[in-house]
């Protein structure tokens, strides 16, 4: 179980970190009108509710951290590299150096606890098919996957 302190640091980093790519995509990158209605109201929802014990609120947060982690997968590689260097310097952390370290975090524990977890290791596992593929981490990943399916059911 997570101490509330964690908990309150991994809400805050959350926050802190949604606001940095919302900035960078207002700002940085040429947005539409409608995407600026969506987004500027998440921004002032994370900046006056982030703090709330409300788990819906909580969840949301945190649903609306991995959408966004998604989508910058899909950014064009100039754009990407420009927030990768921001959240670089604000958080000493790339969006890809988290999620490699997360996976060698579910690796080492050897199981998949949610299905976050679990289209995180199935989408590295593409990853792996599409380039050289390695086949201890390739089989250990698809281990992992199997494992978490048939405990699911």
């Amino acid at each position: 179980m997570k101490q509330k302190s964690d908990y309150s640091n991994e809400m805050e980093y959350i926050k802190d970190w949604c606001i940095t790519v919302i900035d960078f995509k207002l700002e940085m990158i040429e947005t539409s009108t409608l995407v600026k209605k969506l987004y500027e109201p998440l921004k002032k929802d994370l900046i006056s509710n982030f703090s709330s014990k409300n788990k819906i609120i909580q969840k949301g947060f945190k649903e609306a951290y991995r959408s966004m982690k998604d989508e910058v997968r899909y950014w064009p590689d100039r754009i990407r590299t420009d927030l990768n260097n921001i959240l670089y310097s604000k958080f000493g952390e790339t969006i890809n150096q988290k999620k490699e370290e997360e996976i060698r975090t579910i690796m080492k524990r050897g199981i998949i606890n949610n299905d976050d977890e679990f289209r995180m290791v199935d989408e590295k596992v593409n990853e792996i098919c599409q380039t050289n593929p390695e086949p201890s981490e390739l089989s250990k990943l698809n281990y992992l996957l199997l494992k978490y399916e048939q405990n699911k059911k």
